[in-house]
């Protein structure tokens, strides 16, 4: 470990001391005639001098990293100062911060034995015996601290982790609660609150927050790890009010500021969350991660323009962003401006964690620029020259299902499973695949392969009531499906229109037709959006209204299958 300011504080002292020391004995030296200074007591004063100079020395080098040379100056203070306990317990940190737990254990045991009532080198040994695996040793140590000092918040805490390294959760809790009811200490009641959290006793863990909140209202970690687990437990509204506490305390924090936005954007009050945004500006002008999130906002409500301008900022205040050029591509590419799309994703780098997906976006630029054998050609190089990795093969399986080559779109991702055989993702576009093909029941046994691997999965659990829906198959079921997806990604218009398709299907026309349209605000250049609600204007009666949807579908370049369907549609509506 790297010794902190308390250390570093300690080094000066030392060395102060050091030079004081030493200036005395040489004035002792000058004085000893006239004083009649026994020349033993300067003898033993010049080696305390001596000692305490390596100690200083030796602490610095410890401070900067300089390992070596400070165990070389602590083990010559030891040779000058044996019985040291201070000395013998900084080489025990030395030795930590090499990773040789057998010396530092002993060294901190030579400590405890040299001053028995000094509690930090126990504190140490028995994070170390916890640390190696001994978590005996360490509960029978942590049983003399607790004795030594009954009140001491630290050495419960430890005894209680040595219980948890034992597996005995229930006696470390009963540990930490028995200490709590004589002596309600602050970081015990934490220590008890995330003990809860850990073992996954989460109404045990909300109700331990909630009491240390009530006793320590301006314990501003005890607000963050309240508000997390009120976010995992799917409670927004009062993990949002718990971070709101949290930066009454500490307003200019930028990262639970963010958190706060992501909240408010979840629940869908973007005003809020624009205004926490522009907050944050305030308090970190130059923040990348604050105009990242600001133009993702700005892209959830199709503000195209807006979002520009924030990764145009973005790029002023760090021209290398990655996330920006990026970004700035799929807006160019969502305008259809293909070249200035390539252009922005050429810009990033080939060491980038987006490389390779900058790489297949320019591959799909091509591809909608007209040039199709060379989007082709670039894909199936890809694949070639990163076989374990999936983005080639989703982007080459991707092409042959716009080109309607459903048989080759198969044939690409048997090869890629044979590269990367649990990847979820190749399931499901491989489940796409058979689905345009029409073979269902084979889409869906694939993909409710992917979801026992992903059960949460969005896009799996979309699909799969989709089709169920589209089927006219367990609507119920489809239903719960495309809900559970809505909830993970309450902004995706094909999910939405997923749902609306569904309630067609039940015959809510009402909630169908509100859906329907949502669906088209978020993505209006898609057919299928457009087939539905020609459907349901067509169940419903208005021919003219199922009309003007279905010419405006086959505007939209539908597949070579849905423009049948279509224009078999648009014959009912004469």
């Amino acid at each position: 470990m790297i010794p902190g300011w308390k250390q570093f504080l300690a080094a000066l002292l030392a060395l102060s001391t050091a030079f004081s020391v030493v200036l005395g004995c040489e004035l002792l030296k000058k004085n000893s005639a006239t004083h009649g200074r026994p020349r033993a007591l300067t003898a033993q004063l010049s080696a305390e001098a001596e000692a305490r100079t390596h100690v200083s020395q030796g602490l610095r080098d410890m401070y900067n990293r300089r390992l070596d040379e400070a165990e070389d100056h602590l083990k010559k203070a030891l040779t000058l100062q044996p019985n040291s306990s201070f000395i013998h317990f900084k080489l025990a940190e030395l030795y930590m911060a090499k990773n040789n737990y057998e010396l530092a254990a002993d060294s901190a045991a030579k400590a405890i034995s040299l001053e028995p009532e000094w509690s930090e080198p126990y504190s140490f040994l028995i994070q170390l015996y916890l640390y190696s695996q001994k978590p005996k040793q360490a509960e029978e140590l942590a049983r003399k601290l607790l004795e030594m000092n009954p009140q001491d918040p630290t050495a419960v805490i430890l005894l209680s982790r040595a219980y948890q390294a034992q597996g005995l959760a229930s006696t470390a809790v009963l540990t930490l609660t028995e200490f709590i009811d004589n002596f309600p200490s602050l970081e015990v009641r934490k220590e008890r609150a995330r003990l809860f959290l850990a073992l996954g006793r989460l109404e045990d863990a909300e109700l331990a927050y909630k009491e240390l909140l009530q006793t320590a209202p301006g314990d501003a970690e005890s607000w963050v790890e309240y508000g997390q687990l009120l976010v995992g437990r799917g409670r927004l509204d009062q993990a949002l009010e718990a971070y709101r506490q949290y930066l009454a305390i500490n307003p200019s924090d930028t990262g639970i500021r963010l958190e706060v936005v992501r909240l408010l954007s979840q629940l869908g009050r973007m005003s809020e969350a624009r205004e926490q945004i522009e907050t944050c500006k305030s308090f970190s002008p130059d923040a990348d991660q604050v105009y990242e999130l600001s133009a993702f906002l700005y892209l959830q409500d199709n503000q195209l323009d807006k979002a520009r301008q924030e990764y145009m900022t973005l790029l002023q205040i760090n021209p290398e962003s990655e996330r920006a050029a990026f970004s700035l591509g799929l807006i160019e590419a969502e305008n259809k401006n293909w070249d200035q799309a390539r252009n922005w994703f050429e810009m990033v780098p080939e060491k980038s964690k987006l490389y390779l997906e900058a790489r297949a976006q320019v591959i799909w630029a091509f591809y909608n620029q007209g040039n199709k054998d060379q989007a082709l050609d670039l894909a199936r190089k890809m694949t070639r020259e990163h076989p374990g990795k999936t983005v080639g093969w989703l982007t080459l399986a991707g092409l042959y299902q716009k080109e309607e080559k459903y048989k080759e779109g198969i044939q690409t991702l048997n090869d890629a499973l044979t590269h990367i055989p649990e990847d979820t993702d190749l399931f499901y576009s491989l489940a796409m695949c058979h689905s345009l093909a029409g073979d269902n029941q084979k889409a869906l046994e694939l993909a409710q392969a992917a979801l026992l691997k992903k059960p949460d999965d969005p896009a799996l659990l979309n699909f799969i009531g989709y089709t169920w829906a589209d089927t006219d198959q367990n609507l119920d079921q489809a239903e719960e499906f495309i809900k559970r997806a809505l909830a993970k990604d309450p902004g995706n218009g094909a999910i939405i229109d997923s749902l609306g398709w569904l309630y067609f299907k039940k015959g809510q026309y009402q909630d169908a037709l509100k859906l329907l349209n949502q669906a088209l605000a978020k993505i209006p250049d898609d057919p299928e959006v457009a087939k539905h609600l020609g459907q349901l204007w067509l169940k419903t009666g208005n021919k003219p209204k199922a009309r003007q949807y279905f010419e405006k579908a086959l505007n939209q370049n539908p597949r070579e299958a849905q423009k049948k369907e279509i224009e078999a549609l648009l014959k009912q509506t004469r």
